[in-house]
């Protein structure tokens, strides 16, 4: 930032602006909205619209006000009734002072009004000593940050960087090489571990379920022999029955 160029800001009157107001006709109590600010104005019985209108028959997002460098359109929604001039309309339309705009049963007069704006803030002129000793600071900093007036490293920051240099281990490039291929090996043979244990763990599972799987086995041959033995034994029982009757 420059201050070559500092001048002494004046206002003379406060700055004025024009902007559109719907003012709703059927209430003399009920405030006029202004649309003082370029953008969008839902109009709607929602509650988060920006002109909210809570009258049977107006839907949560029925229309909308639009301003664009002065202009004021009003959008409607396809689907809900809006009117200007007692005139249906379906596409979008400047809206002009005098207008009667409906949004379903609320019906509004356009108006145009002039409102004031808030003064920009006046800047005190400077002396021209106060702008020159800016100025000289400005130029040091600039030259500070271009790398100009930035000297070579310190005997303090040499001497430390000596230091840690000397300090540093030197490490022969061949075992270098050694201790990166063990650190791999080291890697390699806790995967192989990893992979060795997850396998034992598995044959376990697999081992454990086959036992299982044979006992049940067992147990139900068990159950089978039994229910033969009753069977033969109850067959016995009847022909033995059955040679006794033949023999009486």
């Amino acid at each position: 930032m420059s201050f070559s160029n500092i001048t002494t800001r004046l206002v003379a009157d406060s700055s004025v602006a024009t902007v559109a107001a719907l003012v709703p006709v059927w209430s003399e109590n009920a405030d006029a909205h202004l649309i003082d600010r370029a953008g969008e104005f839902t109009c709607g019985s929602h509650a988060a619209s920006d002109i909210q209108i809570g009258m049977t028959g107006v839907a949560p997002r029925h229309c909308s006000v639009c301003q664009h460098n002065g202009i004021v359109t009003v959008v409607p929604v396809a689907g809900y009734p809006v009117w200007l001039n007692e005139s249906a309309i379906d596409v979008p339309h400047r809206l002009q002072s005098g207008d009667s705009l409906a949004i379903g049963p609320a019906t509004f007069r356009v108006e145009m009004r002039t409102v004031a704006q808030n003064p920009p803030p006046v800047t005190p002129a400077l002396s021209a000593e106060l702008v020159e000793k800016i100025e000289r600071l400005e130029q040091r900093v600039a030259e500070a940050e271009s790398g100009a007036a930035v000297s070579a490293p310190s005997a303090f920051f040499e001497a430390r960087l000596a230091e840690q240099s000397l300090r540093r281990p030197v490490v022969p490039r061949r075992e270098r090489e050694l201790i990166e291929r063990e650190e791999e090996l080291n890697r390699r043979s806790e995967m192989l571990q990893q992979q060795l244990t997850m396998f034992k763990q598995r044959r376990q599972r697999q081992e454990d379920r086959t036992l299982a799987d044979a006992a049940a086995l067992a147990a139900q041959q068990e159950a089978f022999e039994a229910e033969r033995e009753q069977l033969l034994a109850e067959l016995q029982q009847e022909t033995d029955r059955q040679n006794e009757q033949l023999a009486a």
